[in-house]
């Protein structure tokens, strides 16, 4: 039984990896393809600090720091503190939004089954 419980480990890390890597490939090329706002601020190497003494504090290393100039192109405000959304979809999403947990509560046909017994919980019928 451990073998099997090895091997759909094995595999759940690399469907992981995998979604991960095509979530930031898709990620870095959607900021690449607004190079022409992202280079339109220019950061002075005190905000670059502050980006990195941040970062460094609070997930341990320097990141990229083109989606802090795309935000400030967007709202003219710098904040050492943008999370960015590379970040946001690679490593934070699937901490609070397990993609096994999302399908089962995305079918809503298993609304009734999971939730029918629950008081003042409005379940939508299901016909077919």
């Amino acid at each position: 039984m451990s073998v099997i419980v090895n091997i759909r480990k094995a595999l759940d890390g690399i469907d992981r990896f995998a979604s991960s890597s095509l979530i930031a490939y898709g990620e870095w090329r959607n900021i690449r393809k607004k190079s022409g706002l992202i280079n339109s601020v220019v950061l002075t190497k005190a905000q670059e600090q502050e980006i990195d003494s941040f970062y460094k504090e609070y997930y341990g290393k320097s990141i990229d720091k083109s989606w802090h100039r795309l935000y400030q192109s967007y709202t003219g405000i710098f904040r050492h503190d943008y999370f960015p959304e590379i970040l946001f979809s690679t490593k934070l999403e699937p901490i609070l939004n397990p993609r096994r947990e999302a399908e089962v509560f995305g079918d809503k046909n298993l609304l009734p089954l999971l939730f029918g017994s629950t008081h003042n919980v409005h379940i939508p019928w299901t016909f077919l």
